[in-house]
């Protein structure tokens, strides 16, 4: 293959639990079908966070991207990140006015570039302060927002309310 890989190796998706769905056929939204350990882990518990997280893993793998950003926002009630723990309370899509946005990275710098076509957006709506990787400073410069460099070790940016980049796909869809 032109990637390096061999033909039959796939991405790694959502660990163990994504490559095995990856090895079956997910189908679209609502229909788990042919996917049983996911169907049986949903039976026994509907909140299955982990697994709802990866199940839309491995959606948004076969390009089911609606259920797929839908199902991944399930990552936020057992991920425990450091922007959980900030006590910044996370922007649910209501008013900015007044109020800064910090748009907290997640992920790798090709998801931060994905994402970052919501910011001309957000920035209509209040100030956005834009957590990204040092790479990305001078391409993101252009959205002329405050860009902060992602750095694991630095406290969080202050801010009123905070949004995961991975969110925004799924808080844009609902409105």
């Amino acid at each position: 293959a032109e990637d390096g890989r061999e033909p039959e190796e796939r991405p790694d998706v959502g660990g163990e639990f994504g490559r095995d769905l990856q090895r079956r056929e997910v189908p679209a939204a609502g229909q788990l079908g042919p996917v049983p350990d996911v169907e049986a882990a949903l039976r026994q518990r509907p909140d299955n966070a982990p697994v709802i997280a990866g199940l839309g893993l491995a959606l948004l793998a076969k390009g089911e991207y609606e259920p797929g950003f839908a199902c991944y926002e399930a990552r936020k009630l057992f991920d425990g990140d450091r922007i959980s723990r900030a006590g910044i309370p996370e922007w649910q899509g209501e008013d900015l006015a007044g109020r800064t946005l910090l748009v907290w990275a997640e992920q790798g710098i090709g998801d931060e570039i994905q994402m970052a076509r919501y910011i001309p957006q957000l920035k209509q709506r209040g100030r956005i302060r834009l957590v990204c990787s040092r790479p990305l400073r001078r391409l993101f410069a252009q959205l002329e927002v405050e860009l902060i460099e992602r750095d694991e070790d630095a406290p969080v940016p202050p801010a009123e309310l905070f949004v995961r980049n991975m969110s925004l796909r799924a808080l844009f869809d609902m409105q």
